[in-house]
């Protein structure tokens, strides 16, 4: 078994647009999770469907595609001014030991405005600010899912970074996507607008998909 999941791993790793891939298995041989580190320029799942028919074809191997996850910085395709989620405004109130964190985005002239709310310190103020933005993005969607994995500080030489990764769920794969952004004046809007740099290459697909199934 051992055997066949090394040739497996090679056979995958061959597939366009992989760069890397591990497979889990349990203790009783069988395939827990398959972590796949992708190039931007194919659909996510059409790369699943790549993994599947490999290893179905070439290694008599049943894979659920849950058990398949993709890591793919930055995306895919193309992004033009108007199809790029915009943040119309964020706000941060503090009350007693809690913090309440609002944002609005626009979409092609459509808002959708989320808030959470959490405890009250300056880390977990950049992570309410990015679930707020992460939840109003989510409001566009009819079927996936957009959450906070990470939020991370960066010192780059004499500048600071802020990095966010977030979590995309479609009920089918579920994706790791990383967003940058220089720190130029205020951490919010920073961490919000690397969570943003995350989503925005992917979004426009993911927001026709809901427009197309909302017709019928």
């Amino acid at each position: 078994m051992h055997n066949k999941i090394r040739d497996a791993e090679e056979m995958i790793s061959q597939l366009k647009g992989v760069n890397d891939v591990k497979i889990i298995i349990s203790d009783d041989n069988k395939i827990q999770e398959i972590h796949i580190i992708a190039r931007s320029g194919r659909h996510p799942k059409q790369i699943v469907r790549d993994v599947e028919a490999v290893c179905n074809a070439k290694f008599d191997l049943s894979i659920d595609h849950k058990k398949i996850s993709i890591a793919q910085i930055g995306g895919y395709g193309g992004l033009n001014s108007t199809s790029r989620l915009r943040i119309a405004c964020t706000s941060i109130v503090s009350r007693d030991k809690t913090l309440s964190a609002s944002v609005t985005l626009e979409y092609k002239g459509e808002k959708q405005e989320a808030a959470v709310s959490g405890g009250k310190s300056r880390f977990n103020q950049l992570r309410l600010i990015v679930e707020a933005g992460l939840k109003a993005a989510t409001a566009f969607l009819s079927d996936c899912v957009l959450t906070l994995d990470n939020v991370k500080l960066l010192d780059l030489g004499d500048r600071s970074v802020i990095l966010v990764s977030v979590l995309m769920n479609d009920g089918q794969v579920e994706e790791l996507l990383l967003g940058t952004s220089f720190i130029d004046y205020e951490q919010n809007d920073a961490a919000l607008k690397a969570a943003l740099n995350a989503i925005n290459r992917r979004f426009p697909v993911l927001a026709d998909r809901s427009d197309d199934r909302s017709q019928y």
